[in-house]
């Protein structure tokens, strides 16, 4: 029984020595990237709310693009497919900064709308 359990031992850590130090190098890139994007949305969202509440919508359509600049800079830096992944890092961080362009270009429409 103890032989069994000791086997499955070595056996994960065989997997995770697979690939050498350099593997475990982009793992921990990998996870820091997934926690940078991850810390980035949730301050967006955060701070984009923050601003349309205190009545600041074109400061916080600003921020958004910001926000998405910094997520296709994250990706381009993140190996692998984090969680705000769809395709490849190329074309993933393509699509942020289109979106963020499209956006920032319609961000003066922002300020003609009236809440009052």
């Amino acid at each position: 029984m103890r032989e069994q359990g000791q086997s499955l031992t070595d056996c994960v850590g065989s997997y995770a020595r697979v690939g050498g130090v350099e593997n475990e190098e982009t793992t921990v890139r990998a996870r820091l990237g997934a926690f940078l994007g991850a810390t980035l949305s949730a301050g967006g969202v955060l701070g984009v709310i923050a601003l349309a509440v205190t009545d600041h919508r074109h400061r916080a359509v600003m921020l958004l693009v910001a926000v998405l600049v910094g997520m296709g800079i994250v990706r381009l830096w993140t190996p692998g497919r984090p969680w705000f992944a769809s395709r490849g890092r190329l074309a993933d961080a393509i699509v942020y900064v289109i979106l963020a362009a499209i956006i920032w270009y319609l961000a003066p429409f922002v300020s003609t709308m009236a809440v009052r």
